[in-house]
């Protein structure tokens, strides 16, 4: 079964549902916009097709490392204003795409 976008009743974001890869989905898009629902979609079956044939260490994105580094490391309000800069511009790009061409850029 691939992932299907679905609308739930009393719901007001579409659902992406199904199984890609042994992986079971059923999440929220946040959104109720058919294109950027179907966006979503596309990307989350994507991620995890890569995840499944690379690995998930290979395909960790910012969040994940960020949540990581937070919890190591409680940081000063400046650090933490300056991570939360960089998790807006790169919430959900995998560490392997961020260079410092692309940092310089989201500065």
């Amino acid at each position: 079964m691939s992932l299907k976008i679905a609308k739930r009743p009393g719901r007001h974001f579409l659902s992406v549902r199904g199984t890609v890869r042994g992986q079971t989905v059923f999440e929220s898009t946040q959104t109720s916009d058919t294109k950027q629902a179907e966006g979503y979609r596309m990307k989350r079956k994507a991620e995890i097709w890569e995840r499944s044939v690379h690995g998930t260490q290979a395909t960790v994105s910012l969040a994940v490392a960020v949540v990581s580094y937070l919890e190591a490391h409680p940081p000063a309000f400046y650090t933490r204003r300056a991570v939360n800069s960089l998790l807006d511009h790169f919430r959900h790009v995998p560490l392997d795409n961020i260079d410092q061409v692309a940092l310089d850029s989201a500065y």
